[in-house]
């Protein structure tokens, strides 16, 4: 069997070095860093770029009757064999531009720069639309002028251009008309600039008309219900939800009063648990010696609004979408608007002791204790609310168009809050916060078992603050593991074998319920080096990609398969007391830090490391006009790029990293570590225009960091701007390069 072996991964390195593409064809690219502006640098990788020889950079024009700009030379800064980086032309007035590189032969591989590059797109029913609701548009460079817009080609050939009604760089939101007939639309953006030839493909956006809500209303009251604060009301309650469930669907509906309840509520699909208004509807639970399971739960199609409930003693508050068993499907249409929720398991005169048994019992339910809100599934929404429990504050499982604003989060005892397996999500305009000396604060990740991928989410313009117990961190990426890391070599255009003579501690893991569809592949050596993809199926030691590799790796490739974490938008936050304010642990790519504020945290961090047996790379990531306003947080307060561990047999665990347009105040600076010189875990990042102001170190590189651009970085009151270690620094002025 292993001879067999052995003898496919010499064939398939034959025929990956015929895939090769000839030495005289034009350089591939992989990546293209922007949004840039005009006196910014351009990060490209790919493979030869050594043979560019000349770059021209052109600005389109924005109309049909603007002629675009006459191409103008940009200055190659450096070229290695996978990464080039050049400045866009000051000269240049901003907007989308052309790019050509072109090389010795003449050949020519020309890419867009600032057109939009779109993430995903979102609906007001999650993964979908309904007439009159709106769209949100996601990703790189999606608004930059009011001339933006997006079109929505129907089946029968119906065209829709929408107006934002509002937008930024990264998301722009439209309101859809209330005729709009209800089919699946191809979706185009354009940000402004650039005309036509900007114009890029958003998918596909599914418009359906929701039925009409059934209209049948059950006041509790009618059946017994009495709202006294003396009256058990349990009953009552849950027999107008099963009459409402019976007739198809409606409104139960609770007028004001302090209602008392002993048991749980089970929301049946269709049905909406309404209270008169929060400030004067109380739903109210003794102290359980032994508490349910959750207080409020269902399965799909429901909703809870304009409510407070009260507890002491507690598991989860509201549950929904959770399938019975890990093989079902999650929910859908879930809803919780406009509710308040007051729960401590530690209220009253409790002794230590008791305390601590709640806290042990708490803790069987997750890290954090039992969840305050918990949601699983399709079109979930959270808005509004103003939720306090004793642990974990927040907890969505595979999160599949979510909306979740205008909310107040506490975290209660070691309680935290936690996005797991997303596809989809906007937080916004929310407050997270720290509510007990032991909570801490919480983030994204791939911590569900089974479920290798998380993408596609937006973070914008919450608030975190006050997280003072276990490890701190305000918003971090999370999700240890990987299948495979060791050589690999390319069978086909879209297929590569693996090599299972891999070190032994990174054996690709062949137990059966081990599902690898979703997980990265990133090439981080060898031919190829700076490429992935991502694996759509797997047999044995073979694995096919979602898209060919612009190079097709040879036997001496090393490859490195993990979980997915991509595509973070993590916009204009403000993070108060924590140990770090963003921190990508682990895999991260193609993800967006830009115009945050770090207030007494430890700063930003893009940490690529070796994570309980997986290789997992930090790739592609920005930080873009962060601020650091008070670094005093306990320690040094950092935007950090780290490679954490080199991989044994090489290879870059943090690539591609652009640190521009930030500003650091008081004991903080910019940290490069790439571990140790012979074995370099850092490559290719671009350190520029930065703003460092009273700290004694400004910028230091460790000697594991190679192919680092330092540029226009101004440094006040520091005593030694830059550092290097181990590495030599050509510097010209305010420009270095590190090899």
């Amino acid at each position: 069997m292993q001879f067999r072996t052995r003898l496919l991964l010499t064939i398939a390195s034959i025929l990956s070095s015929v895939m090769l593409m000839p030495a005289w064809a034009a350089p591939p690219v992989f990546w293209v860093s922007d949004t840039v502006r005009p006196d910014n640098t351009v990060l490209v990788t790919g493979a030869r770029l050594d043979s560019i020889r000349s770059v021209e950079v052109a600005r389109l024009g924005d109309g049909a009757d603007s002629a675009d700009g006459v191409p103008v030379q940009a200055k190659i800064l450096s070229a290695t064999g996978h990464s080039l980086k050049f400045v866009v032309p000051p000269t240049i007035e901003d907007g989308v531009f052309r790019f050509a590189l072109i090389d010795k032969d003449g050949s020519q591989t020309t890419r867009l720069l600032n057109a939009p590059t779109v993430y995903w797109v979102q609906g007001d029913s999650g993964t979908e639309a309904t007439p009159g609701g709106w769209l949100r548009v996601l990703g790189r460079n999606i608004f930059r002028s009011e001339a933006a817009t997006a079109t929505l080609k129907g089946e029968e050939g119906a065209v829709v251009t929408l107006r934002p009604r509002r937008g930024n760089l990264w998301d722009a939101a439209f309101d859809l008309p209330q005729d709009l007939a209800p089919g699946t639309y191809r979706v185009a953006i354009s940000n402004g600039s650039g005309g036509e030839a900007a114009t890029s493909d958003a998918g596909v956006l599914n418009v359906i008309r929701l039925p009409e809500a059934p209209t049948l209303r059950v006041n509790v009251h009618d059946l017994g219900a009495k709202g006294d604060d003396k009256q058990d009301d349990s009953g009552a309650i849950q027999a107008a939800i099963d009459q409402v469930a019976a007739q198809g669907g409606g409104t139960v509906y609770l007028p004001r009063g302090n209602y008392n309840v002993t048991r749980p509520l089970v929301v049946a699909p269709h049905v909406i648990l309404k209270g008169e208004n929060r400030d004067l509807v109380n739903l109210v639970w003794p102290d359980f010696d032994t508490p349910p399971l959750s207080l409020i739960s269902g399965f799909s199609d429901f909703a809870v609004e304009d409510l407070t409930l009260i507890a002491t003693n507690h598991a989860h508050i509201i549950s929904g979408g959770f399938a019975a068993d890990d093989g079902g499907e999650d929910g859908r249409n879930i809803a919780i608007r406009r509710v308040t929720v007051r729960a401590s398991a530690y209220r009253g005169h409790i002794s230590t002791s008791a305390a601590g048994a709640r806290l042990n019992a708490a803790s069987k339910l997750s890290t954090g204790g039992g969840d305050t809100v918990r949601l699983a599934g399709s079109n979930l929404t959270i808005e509004d609310c103003d939720v306090l429990g004793s642990g974990r504050s927040l907890y969505l499982l595979r999160p599949r168009g979510a909306h979740v604003a205008r909310n107040i989060f506490y975290n209660g005892r070691l309680g935290w809050y936690s996005i797991t397996g997303a596809s989809g999500v906007i937080l916004e305009d929310n407050s997270i916060r720290g509510a007990d000396l032991q909570s801490t604060g919480g983030g994204i990740n791939t911590l569900a078992r089974g479920w290798p991928v998380s993408e596609n989410a937006l973070f914008y313009h919450n608030t975190f603050e006050r997280f003072l117990g276990w490890d701190r961190e305000a918003l971090t990426s999370d999700g240890g593991g990987g299948y495979f890391y060791g050589n690999a070599v390319a069978t086909g255009t879209d297929t590569l074998a693996l090599d299972p003579n891999a070190p032994a501690a990174q054996k690709f893991r062949a137990q059966a319920d081990l599902d690898w569809t979703g997980a990265a592949l990133f090439v981080l050596a060898g031919d190829g080096v700076g490429s992935f993809a991502q694996i759509t199926a797997r047999d044995g030691s073979a694995v096919k990609l979602d898209r060919p590799l612009a190079i097709a790796p040879g036997g001496q490739a090393t490859v490195s398969i993990v979980p997915l974490q991509r595509r973070y938008l993590i916009v204009e936050n403000q993070f108060t007391d924590a140990s770090f304010a963003v921190q990508f642990f682990g895999t991260s790519l193609e993800s967006i830090v830009y115009g945050n504020k770090s207030i007494r945290t430890g700063g930003f961090i893009n940490r690529g490391m070796n994570y309980l047996r997986g290789m997992q790379p930090a790739w592609y990531n920005q930080f873009i006009g962060n601020e650091i306003l008070v670094g005093n947080a306990g320690r040094t307060a950092l935007v950090g790029m780290w490679a954490t561990d080199t991989p044994p047999d090489g290879g870059f665990l943090n690539y591609g990293s652009i640190v521009r347009g930030n500003t650091l105040d008081g004991n903080a600076r910019i940290d490069l570590r790439g571990s140790a010189k012979k074995a370099s875990g850092l490559s290719t990042a671009v350190i520029e225009n930065n703003e460092v102001r009273n700290t004694d170190i400004g910028i230091t590189v460790d000697p594991g960091s190679r192919d680092v651009l330092l540029r226009g970085n101004r440094f006040e009151s520091v005593a030694d701007p830059v550092r290097v270690t181990g590495a030599k620094a050509n510097c010209e002025g305010s420009t270095c390069r590190i090899k």
